[in-house]
């Protein structure tokens, strides 16, 4: 008879064995599932394996119940607020690890789970398991270095928006940049655009403005004052002249440092 998973054969019985999901946890009140098989011992391995499959399915059917029905208040319970950084931390992990092993060390090396953690998720590897569970439609992902192809794929995006932006500055800051207020709305443009492109979704940009203490304000006054005054007049002459779809894409006759962030 070939290799049955969660097949436990005992003196006296066969059991059907297995580690209930973490989330589920709660409401089984246990941490492992028992069946007994209905078959005998020494029964034919055609009816065993019937035995098998019943219990098999059975649990299967019983979790996606427990899952389509309470996994709202699975993920609440468990995944709450309060380890949000833990939990993005962990995840990441597992996207940027070549493996499982990989990932349960990084995890400990970098100590996520020593002081803080799901509350009835105990190490490593009960958490890694939780994030497959409620990650189903992406854990294929997990452990499997998927996350530096996706880091390159945002550096093709930041390049392209970058270049298009010229001979404006855009300035990258992690998954934001920093254009002029003059900007913002090409900016929104180009993001939107390149990110769809890249990766066929639409993307939520959000527009933030840096507000300047006013202390920094009166510095940024007093550097224009003094150092970039005569530049800017000189620099608005010739834009005027010879690159007029500046101003047709918003830009001002000001050079004044005022800033926003495309995120």
């Amino acid at each position: 008879m070939k290799k049955l998973k969660y097949f436990e054969p005992r003196k006296d019985k066969l059991l059907y064995r297995r580690r209930v999901p973490v989330g589920l946890r709660s409401l089984y009140g246990k941490d492992f599932y028992y069946r007994k098989l209905n078959c005998s011992v020494g029964a034919a391995d055609a009816e065993v394996i019937k035995a098998w499959t019943e219990a098999h399915e059975s649990f299967e059917a019983m979790v996606r119940l427990s899952k389509s029905q309470f996994s709202e208040e699975i993920a609440e319970e468990l995944l709450t607020e309060d380890i949000r950084s833990e939990t993005k931390r962990v995840f990441n992990i597992l996207l940027n690890a070549s493996d499982r092993t990989k990932a349960v060390q990084a995890i400990r090396e970098q100590g996520l789970l020593s002081n803080s953690g799901p509350v009835g998720v105990n190490g490593e590897e009960s958490f890694i398991d939780l994030m497959y569970e409620y990650h189903s439609t992406i854990n294929k992902y997990f452990g499997s270095g998927f996350g530096v192809k996706l880091q390159y794929l945002d550096s093709e995006i930041a390049e392209a928006v970058m270049q298009r932006m010229l001979p404006e500055p855009c300035l990258p800051v992690h998954d934001s940049f920093i254009v002029r207020v003059g900007q913002t709305s090409k900016l929104k443009q180009v993001m939107d655009e390149e990110f769809e492109a890249a990766t066929g979704v639409k993307a939520g940009i959000k527009i933030k403005l840096l507000e300047l203490s006013d202390d920094r304000k009166r510095t940024v006054k007093e550097l224009i004052d003094d150092e970039l005054s005569g530049l800017s007049t000189r620099l608005n002459k010739w834009r005027r002249k010879h690159h007029w779809k500046f101003f047709a894409d918003g830009g001002t006759a000001s050079d004044v440092p005022q800033l926003i962030a495309g995120n």
